[in-house]
């Protein structure tokens, strides 16, 4: 049964989430993408939303299998090269004029660093931010009607639960941060 909860959360982990965001925003942005072509979008997204971030989480000795970070001291030193990345995303977007994935960039900088405060001294879950957050930028560019994808939340907190990554109360925190925050980023920007 582990293996079914360690598949959920490595599919619907947040660097895996950018990256199917990214590719949406991208193929699919109803406001252009400014100076970018379709592919140089995707790339970039990639790059600073999801490859390096799994590449500092690689580093830090975690496997694709096991990339837990069950002692919430270890992801200290993860947090400022994974906001960085975001950071630096979205001054590249910024640059580029591609405002759809400039927003999704600085929300994952503005989700990720109260993430990071909190964790001094509290576990807060990463993965359901990473999917909820991601979530709200979809409802929020494309409409209401794809708010039945928080669903896709459900198993995710469950499957970390399961794990034993997580208490419900870090599981709810997680999600309500990410979607207060995102939503926040995207009634001022967008």
């Amino acid at each position: 049964m582990n293996r079914i909860h360690n598949a959920v959360s490595i599919l619907f982990s947040a660097p895996l989430i950018a990256a199917y965001v990214t590719i949406i925003f991208s193929l699919f942005s109803p406001i252009g993408l400014g100076s970018s072509s379709v592919l140089s979008s995707i790339f970039l997204g990639l790059i600073f939303l999801s490859f390096f971030p799994m590449f500092v989480i690689f580093l830090e000795g975690k496997t694709f299998t096991g990339w837990n970070f069950f002692d919430r001291r270890e992801r200290n030193k993860v947090y400022p090269w994974v906001i960085l990345s975001y950071f630096l995303g979205s001054l590249v977007f910024w640059s580029t004029g591609n405002k759809i994935m400039f927003i999704i960039s600085a929300s994952y900088v503005l989700v990720t660093l109260p993430l990071f405060l909190t964790n001094f001294f509290w576990k807060i879950s990463v993965h359901t931010a990473g999917i909820t957050g991601p979530i709200t930028a979809l409802v929020c560019v494309f409409g209401f009607f794809l708010s039945p994808l928080y669903l896709t939340a459900v198993p995710v907190a469950y499957s970390r639960y399961r794990l034993g990554s997580h208490d419900n109360v870090q599981l709810v925190a997680g999600a309500l941060v990410a979607i207060f925050i995102t939503y926040l980023t995207y009634f001022i920007m967008w």
